[in-house]
């Protein structure tokens, strides 16, 4: 008998395979960083085709198989429709979506980082105009970075508001530009 884990999770991407099949990678809340396998989610008929698109935030229920995770079912959440309906927004989100993609690897559980990409979007939903985007984009990722140890400078991001973050960023975009950049090459990922 299989146990059948239900978790809300950000499909962070997704690649196809056979005919009608997808894999999704998934940050989840409560099994961290994964990538699953869906079945016949490519076909028209397809209850789970809206809940497990790119960029979607949604219940999903996993079992896992003997090499692989299985989506067995997904219901989207609407939580997060004003950011993934501008596209600007969507852009937004899609680079911290691919950071924490290629910076993940398959962590396990990890609450911290769910919650910073949550709170992230969240802010991003609500609070921040398209003018103050690029600077919400370098917050989002230094946050991210720190929250999985490829941040070297004692900033704290992840201690700082949204708020606190942006302010202190856009006092110094050049800097913590660089100093993401530097995080990123010293990764070698």
């Amino acid at each position: 008998m299989y146990n059948i884990y239900k978790t809300n999770a950000f499909v962070l991407a997704a690649d196809n395979f056979g005919e009608a099949n997808r894999f999704v990678y998934l940050l989840t809340d409560e099994l961290g960083f994964l990538r699953a396998a869906v079945q016949g989610v490519r076909e028209l008929k397809s209850k789970l085709k809206n809940a497990l698109q790119p960029f979607s935030y949604s219940e999903v229920s996993l079992v896992r198989g003997k090499d692989v995770w299985r989506v067995t079912g997904a219901r989207r959440q609407d939580n997060f429709d004003v950011v993934f309906k501008n596209p600007d927004k969507i852009t937004s989100a899609a680079r911290i979506f691919s950071v924490v993609k290629r910076m993940s690897g398959e962590l396990g559980h990890d609450e911290g980082l769910f919650n910073v990409v949550y709170d992230g979007i969240s802010f991003l939903a609500k609070d921040v105009d398209e003018k103050d985007l690029s600077t919400f984009d370098i917050v989002f990722a230094a946050k991210v970075l720190e929250k999985l140890g490829y941040w070297s400078e004692p900033t704290l991001m992840t201690e700082k508001s949204w708020e606190e973050g942006m302010a202190a960023v856009g006092l110094q975009k050049a800097n913590f530009i660089l100093l993401i950049n530097r995080s990123l090459q010293s990764s070698h990922l």
